[in-house]
């Protein structure tokens, strides 16, 4: 899976000649854009994790 979504996320780098592609409406036309990817999974992952942690450890019985 994680092959996978390597793939399909490096079809979003941005080269000359071709169009821009298209993420989620948002276009990628220059290095920065297409890293700002990256940065915005991160901070979306670090949410959900946190969001989650307190979850976790009650399915855990309070062990850390």
């Amino acid at each position: 899976m994680a092959n996978k979504m390597a793939g399909v996320l490096s079809s979003f780098y941005p080269e000359e000649g071709k169009p821009a592609p298209v993420l989620l409406g948002y276009e990628v036309t220059h290095l920065h854009e297409f890293f700002i990817i990256f940065v915005v999974m991160s901070a979306a992952a670090g949410v959900v994790l946190f969001l989650l942690a307190q979850p976790i450890s009650k399915w855990s019985h309070g062990r850390a």
